[in-house]
């Protein structure tokens, strides 16, 4: 079983709960312990000794103060990376240093989203266990637990009451098994612009198409994403979502996001943007070992 032992002291936070524009988003440096690491999560690693632009010390970065709060979809089988997942969720797997959901939270950190909602279903208890209240990583993590797997909207529509407790502000999803360099800072303008905006219900962020997704998803024209055109891209299981888009969602049914997404798209409300750089979906256990190896020979150099 694995355990975590994790730091009770209060993460010191500092918010602006009025912002009208991006560029009055106040930066502030923000210090906090190094995270650590137990058992198969990492133990004995620094983030400090890492070569790897992904993973930067917690202490040595600054944050924007701002609202929004951001979730962790985490409750998968996992059932393509078996028999890893046999007996360890999917999100506890290790790459590198870290486990794969530790690089999201990480990352988060280091955008400012101090609040962060992470949902699980199989072996959810390792999870908490292994992450804890999330102060070692500089945020507050609260979980949402689901006796049966509600799929990705019925799993965000169950965990709402945590995500805006006001009902009215735009959050972050992103994917638990997913290794990517993507900023999530800068999707902060983003999130002030769909505010209050009914027209703006979504924001994805698209990536090139991988080997095992030629074909992708969806098509990016002039910043709105459509459901046709060429050529298409790939969703990067991250996301910006409006309450809204979830006020027909039931909480404990399980809904899947894409029919959600086909509706907001052919009412021209899903917006986003192209990623080109790292992304990796980590799907299988031949990408995970891949990665592996490719993130250890950064280590080294």
């Amino acid at each position: 079983m694995l355990r975590h032992r994790h730091s009770q002291k209060s993460v010191t936070r500092s918010r602006d709960t009025s912002i009208h524009s991006a560029n009055e988003m106040k930066h502030e440096a923000h210090g906090t312990q190094q995270p650590r690491h137990i058992d198969k999560i990492g133990e004995g690693a620094s983030t400090a000794q890492r070569s790897d632009s992904l993973v930067q010390p917690i202490n040595q970065r600054f944050h924007k103060s701002h609202p929004y709060q951001a979730m962790i979809l985490a409750a998968g089988r996992g059932d393509r990376m078996r028999p890893l997942t046999d007996a360890m969720p999917k999100p506890l797997l290790k790459v590198g240093d870290y486990a794969l959901i530790e690089y999201q939270i990480m990352a988060l950190a280091r955008a400012g989203f101090y609040d962060v909602v992470i949902n699980h279903a199989y072996l959810g208890e390792m999870i908490e266990q292994a992450l804890g209240d999330g102060s070692c990583y500089g945020v507050n993590i609260r979980y949402s637990p689901e006796k049966t797997v509600l799929e990705t909207a019925g799993g965000i529509a169950n965990a709402m009451p945590l995500l805006t407790p006001s009902g009215d502000l735009p959050f972050l999803v992103v994917n638990a098994d997913i290794y990517c360099a993507f900023d999530y800072a800068a999707l902060l303008p983003a999130m002030v612009a769909m505010q209050g905006d009914p027209q703006k219900l979504v924001y994805l962020v698209l990536v090139d198409n991988p080997a095992h997704h030629a074909d992708g998803d969806f098509a990016l024209e002039q910043g709105q994403v459509m459901l046709d055109g060429d050529p298409k891209l790939t969703f990067s299981g991250i996301g910006i979502y409006q309450p809204a888009l979830f006020n027909d969602v039931q909480p404990g049914v399980a809904v899947k996001l894409s029919g959600l997404l086909k509706q907001a798209m052919q009412a021209g409300k899903v917006w986003g943007e192209h990623f080109q750089g790292t992304w990796i979906d980590i799907g299988t256990p031949e990408r995970l070992a891949a990665l592996d190896r490719q993130l250890k020979l950064q280590s080294k150099t």
